[in-house]
């Protein structure tokens, strides 16, 4: 991806990103999508959907703890009463 080590000038790469309302697209050599720019004012609540899958996916094989146990942890630091 040698336009990467350009200076970068959205007029000159107008042919590499493609715009709709509100979202760009980066696109690679191959016309590949490789990334993508959200205008957050227009897109806050389909940002936030999507971040909150990715954060769900990346905590799925984590540890968990019961209710139970963690009422015990709380009690026990002083957090919550008992």
């Amino acid at each position: 991806m040698s336009w990467l080590n350009q200076p970068f000038d959205l007029q000159s790469y107008s042919d590499t990103i493609h715009a709709m309302s509100g979202v760009q697209f980066i696109i690679n050599e191959k016309g590949g999508k490789t990334a993508a720019i959200i205008d957050l004012k227009k897109h806050s609540q389909l940002w936030e959907d999507f971040f909150d899958t990715l954060t769900t996916q990346q905590r799925a094989k984590e540890p968990r703890e019961s209710l139970q146990s963690l009422k015990k942890r709380l009690i026990k630091s002083g957090k919550i009463r008992g």
